[in-house]
């Protein structure tokens, strides 16, 4: 199994850095909350790094915005680390832009049909076709409903 932690998440949009859309550290603030953020799930917090899920089988974490955007256009700037134990990953992990608020599933911690932007790192090849790991894009209008086993 393995384990993702999010180092910095950080948001411009206009040329402009946006704080209130940005997590850098130290991520807690004096009474260990995450400013302008919520998590769900199995998400652990401390002052250097986000643990989105912990090496065990069958666990989500998300860490969304409290906040909407109304950014003509933005740009985001993640930096991540997975490691584990297992040679073998876990089904992978999704940046999400959509439009429901913490809404949980079974698709990257997202529901299988969702209104938005959805960019997937599938580690996990479940169709046996050794075409994983792989990134996707995922424009949907809540009309596509994601099957996990392809």
């Amino acid at each position: 199994m393995w384990t993702l932690f999010v180092c910095f998440l950080f948001v411009v949009s206009e040329s402009k850095f946006e704080y209130k859309y940005s997590i850098k550290a130290p991520i807690l603030d004096e009474n260990n909350n995450l400013p302008f953020f919520e998590h769900f799930g199995n998400s652990m917090l401390d002052n250097t790094k986000i643990r989105l899920v912990p090496s065990i089988q069958n666990q989500k974490g998300l860490v969304q915005s409290r906040y909407k955007t109304n950014f003509e256009w933005w740009e985001v700037l993640i930096d991540f680390h997975i490691f584990g134990q297992s040679r073998i990953g876990a089904d992978g992990m999704a940046f999400w832009f959509t439009d429901a608020k913490g809404v949980t599933g079974p698709t990257f911690g997202r529901s299988e049909n969702w209104y938005g932007l959805g960019l997937v790192l599938d580690s996990y090849d479940n169709d046996h076709q050794r075409n994983n790991p792989i990134i996707t894009g995922y424009l949907n209008n809540a009309t596509y409903v994601y099957d996990h086993s392809r």
